[in-house]
């Protein structure tokens, strides 16, 4: 029984549903004999409410899965073809709670998309961050934003660690009223739940195999789930896909027939035409292609190298749009679509049963019976058509085979070129169109009659094109471009798709560098124009460029590679010296430094020479050193003095960067000697003056820091041998003068001065030496006089030369008094006054007393003057005989 109501609401067995469609349930319980039996079966009955978005499935929309069956590392990639210039393509995913929902592919969630020409592409990750894609339904969505109702097709996509899953494709297609079992393989015994669009339906629970009859109009999602592991989205998932006629019916309110659909096509109920199943076109889906082919005219393949027959679609899910639905490509089956038909199967799903005159064997993805026409060898201009034995149920006369007739035409094509053939078993035809449909038939040919086949169709391969041509290279307009320009491939090969160019570069050399090893290749860039500039090349380098034709699409064609090799335009260098003062290698007068050999790769140019500037408190001076030098020395200069160093490139073009500068100041030198360097007596006795002019050497930027004076006494200058003293320890002073105290009289010094720099290295200049004699003085009164005996009326006074450092003694003078008592006071009476030459050293007295006391007085005079006064005291005794007091 169906119930339909007003609002899409219905109310079955205490279950409340809301959906776009309605059902209702019955079960019933039958013996389980065997494996192959239902336990328990339940019915489900489908309504289907208005829609009015389908347009027959004929708009060339198709959707291609791969890894539909997804597991960790791998990416499930939804492509979809044929989506019209201008319209909308989205993906949505379904959700328990508002059912199908939008994907927004621009955020960092798991999907991506992109999109080339007229094909859209969507990635399900499955990377670390998505390690496990779980089990959902999918719907793709086509048409024009805000003008067109869009076109959705939907299918499941299932994790590789589903505990359930669908023996069989899990999509299907039916007509209202059908009836459909649904079998799921629960290889671990688990306990299940079912769901329909979200709804959970509790009469099914833990069946393996339910039965669904008087289907209504829709499109449906079932879920068989492991209990309480909805969650984990690792369940057995079916798409269902009711059309709104019953079998057979078509058009407007189901009042048309279908028309007679080959191959596993499906009648669309909106317009009555046919939609083709994957490998099959045409309007009545009789051409078949193979198995590599898909699209409701053929044109589109899984993999674009190989040829029709290739394996490039097995494992990938292909989908139309209503009332079609999903399925394996053609020769393919089972729940990953991995699986081969069966002996006596083909077509997509190995739904249809081949009819080959009793053998029952067919190719299994055309279900062209085996010995009619096979393709190999195909290229993009021509293949190899081979046959085997005639089958008898296409061959209706008795007569011996005398030939074949091997007749081709390209696709919508009137006529049928014709080869008459003798009995051979295969024929290559060349000279064809690249990327083109052909339709192949063959003639059996007995006597007079012949019999053809039906027609068979194939496509040659998209030929990569040949080399571009007038491929030139010249710098660009701004530094590091070269701009690359070329014509179009002259090859006629414009029938596989859209043009683009890929170019890719490397450099072979820096012009500047004598060995240079060529670089790797740069990522390859693309362009559809005819010329694209180069940017970010290095300056004055030799770059080969490499550019080809692309033929894109799903499966790209690269054509030949044209070489050619350009250079880009000089520039100032970009090398900046490193410049190290050698101290150790400097002196007062001469700073040296160095640097390292620029790299070649930095020349940028022709490298002419290097420019060094020097600065000496604002005297610059300029000038250039030939390209292999790496050292300098700065000569005659000043020591103590401030240098400024710096050094740039020069090539053709212009001068690179300067270094930074060194900022040096120049070693101290030893003075030279001291000017007007002159000695007088001080003003005190025992004083020299020492006195002079600093050095006149120019070194004045180094300074004094202060002067050393050295002494020592050359003579007396009143001894006739001397012999000269030590130097006394140096004397310092910061002024230009300086009195030496504590001298002898009379005597001559030899000083010596000189400049000194002190600090660390103390440097001491050229002494410069000068005599001086210390001022006379009067003689000392040191005599060390005493008597000697002689007669009783005589005594003898002798001495030695007075002390000090006097001047010659030209005299001694002698005073004798004798002392006398008068009223017992004694008093000096003057006996003699004599004078005696410098040289005397004694003097005798005569015609004395006896017995009386005598002093003695002696002082010596030179050219100065007297010296003081030394006595003696000498007594006679009546015996004449004289005592020492």
């Amino acid at each position: 029984m169906v119930v339909t109501s007003p609002t899409p609401s219905l109310d079955v067995l205490g279950i409340k549903f809301r959906h776009n469609c309605s059902w209702i349930m019955f079960s019933i319980k039958i013996p389980v004999v065997s494996s192959a039996l239902f336990g328990l079966l339940t019915f489900l009955v489908l309504t289907r409410c208005a829609s009015g978005t389908e347009d027959g499935g004929r708009d060339g929309v198709a959707v291609l899965i791969r890894n539909p069956v997804a597991s960790a590392g791998e990416l499930t990639l939804i492509t979809v073809y044929g989506s019209p210039v201008g319209q909308n393509v989205q993906l949505l995913k379904f959700n328990d709670t508002f059912g199908f929902s939008l994907i927004n592919t621009s955020q960092s969630n798991g999907y991506t998309r992109e999109t080339t020409d007229d094909i859209v592409t969507f990635s399900l990750n499955s990377s670390d961050v998505y390690p496990i894609i779980k089990s959902n339904f999918y719907e793709v969505r086509v048409g024009q934003l805000a003008s067109v109702e869009p076109r959705s097709l939907r299918f499941a996509v299932a994790s590789i660690r589903a505990e359930v899953e669908p023996i069989e494709f899990p999509s299907h297609t039916c007509s209202a009223g059908d009836s459909m079992n649904v079998t799921i393989r629960n290889d671990r015994n688990r306990t299940l739940r079912w769901r329909i669009d979200g709804v959970i339906i509790d009469t099914w629970n833990d069946l393996e195999a339910v039965r669904m009859t008087n289907l209504q109009p829709g499109t449906y999602t079932l879920e068989c789930i492991v209990t309480n592991k909805y969650r984990l989205k690792q369940h057995g998932m079916i798409s269902l896909l009711v059309r709104g006629c019953s079998s057979g019916r078509c058009g407007d309110r189901c009042s048309r027939n279908c028309p007679t659909c080959l191959n596993g096509a499906v009648c669309s109920d909106v317009n009555c035409a046919c939609l083709c199943p994957p490998g099959f076109s045409g309007e009545d889906c009789g051409t078949a292609h193979g198995r590599n082919v898909f699209g409701q005219d053929g044109q589109y393949k899984c993999n674009y190298t190989g040829s029709d027959n290739d394996d490039g679609c097995q494992g990938l899910y292909i989908c139309y749009q209503y009332p079609f639905g999903c399925s394996c490509a053609a020769g393919y089956t089972g729940f990953k679509c991995e699986d081969e038909c069966a002996d006596g199967w083909y077509g997509a799903n190995c739904k249809q049963k081949c009819r080959c005159g009793g053998t029952e064997q067919c190719i299994k993805d055309t279900g062209q019976c085996m010995e009619v026409l096979k393709f190999s060898d195909v290229s993009f201009t021509g293949m190899r058509v081979s046959w085997g034995e005639w089958v008898e149920m296409t061959d209706y006369t008795d007569a011996p085979i005398t030939g074949y007739t091997l007749q081709y035409r390209e696709g919508g094509g009137s006529h049928f070129t014709q080869i008459t053939l003798n009995l051979l078993s295969s024929y290559r035809i060349n000279y064809l169109k690249a990327g083109t449909t052909y339709q192949f038939r063959l003639e059996v040919v007995r006597g007079d009659e012949g019999s053809a086949a039906s027609a068979i169709q194939t496509k040659t391969t998209c030929g990569a094109h040949g080399p571009v041509e007038n491929l030139r290279v010249n710098p660009g307009v701004n530094r590091g471009q070269l701009l690359v320009e070329w014509s179009p491939p002259d090859d006629g090969i414009n029938s596989c798709g859209d043009d683009q160019y890929e170019i890719t570069y490397r450099m072979l050399k820096h012009m500047a560098c004598i060995n240079f090893n060529p670089s790797q290749f740069a990522p390859p860039l693309s362009t559809i124009h005819r010329q694209y500039i180069l940017n970010g090349l290095a300056d004055y380098a030799m770059y080969e460029v490499s550019v080809k034709a692309v033929i894109t699409g799903p499966m790209r064609l690269s054509g030949q590679e044209t070489k050619i090799n350009g250079t880009t335009e000089t520039a100032a260098p970009s090398f900046t010296p490193a410049v190290r003062y050698i101290e150790n290698r400097s002196t007062p007068r001469l700073l040296r430094f160095n640097w390292g050999i620029p790299r070649c790769e930095d020349l940028n140019g022709e490298f002419l020479r290097y420019v060094i500037s020097t600065n000496k408190t604002g005297d610059v001076t300029r000038y250039n050193r030939p390209k292999w030098s790496t050292v300098e020395e700065l000569r005659n200069l000043d020591p103590c003095t401030v240098y400024e160093f710096a050094i740039r490139i020069e090539n053709t073009i212009g001068l690179g960067p300067r270094a930074p500068k060194l900022v040096i100041r120049t070693k101290a030198e030893a003075h030279g000697p001291v000017e007007n360097l002159r000695v007088n007596p001080g003003v005190n006795r025992g004083q020299l003056l020492v006195e002079w002019s600093p050095p006149d050497d120019g070194i004045n930027s180094c300074g004094v820091d202060q002067y050393e004076i050295t002494y020592r006494m050359l003579k007396h200058m009143a001894c006739i041998n001397f012999n000269p003293s030590q130097f006394a320890p140096p004397l310092s002073t910061i002024h230009r003068q300086y009195i030496l105290n504590g001298l002898a009289d009379y005597a001559m010094y030899e000083v010596s001065v000189k400049a000194v720099i002190t600090g660390p290295m103390r440097l001491s200049g050229q002494e410069t030496k000068i005599n001086g004699t210390t001022e006379a003085a009067v003689p000392g009164s040191s005599f060390d006089a005493n008597i000697r005996k002689n007669s009783p009326r005589s005594f003898s006074v002798s001495w030695r030369k007075p002390n000090g450092n006097q001047c010659p003694v030209t005299r001694q003078k002698i005073i004798l008094t004798r002392l006398e008592l008068e009223n017992c006071v004694e008093s000096l009476k003057t006996v003699t006054n004599i004078s005696t030459a410098g040289d005397s050293r004694s003097y005798r007295f005569d015609d004395l007393h006896p017995g009386s006391r005598y002093r003695v007085m002696l002082r010596a005079e030179n050219s100065v003057g007297y010296g003081e006064y030394e006595e003696i005291v000498a007594t006679t005794n009546d015996d004449g005989e004289g005592m020492l007091y």
